[in-house]
């Protein structure tokens, strides 16, 4: 339980920041950032299903939450050293990989 609450405010203080961080950090234009919410979102339906069948029977649910968590832990690295890379698009695919299964 305390894994998901900290994962659940984890996301709540991360996701509003990271429009600016694409923006600032990444100098992505309007439509591309607005791409990666899309993306992200449209993707965050395919693996929620994904894994909710895992969750059904195959995987415990106490092994998805601490993967979701190392997850996160490995979104933001990558996001961290995002302005490093600068590489628009290998930050964004990385970064909606790693995402998407922590905010499941």
């Amino acid at each position: 339980m305390a894994l998901t609450f900290v994962s659940g405010v984890a996301v709540a203080t991360f996701v509003p920041v990271l429009s600016i961080y694409l923006t600032n950090q990444l100098q992505t234009t309007p439509f591309q950032t607005g791409l990666y919410f899309t993306t992200s979102a449209f993707i965050s339906v395919i693996v929620s299903q994904i894994l909710a069948k895992f969750s059904d029977g195959k995987v415990s649910r106490r092994f998805l939450v601490v993967m979701g968590g190392i997850a996160g832990c490995l979104a933001a690295i990558v996001l961290i050293f995002g302005n490093i890379w600068s590489s628009y698009l290998l930050v964004v695919t990385l970064g909606i990989l790693f995402l998407v299964y922590l905010v499941w």
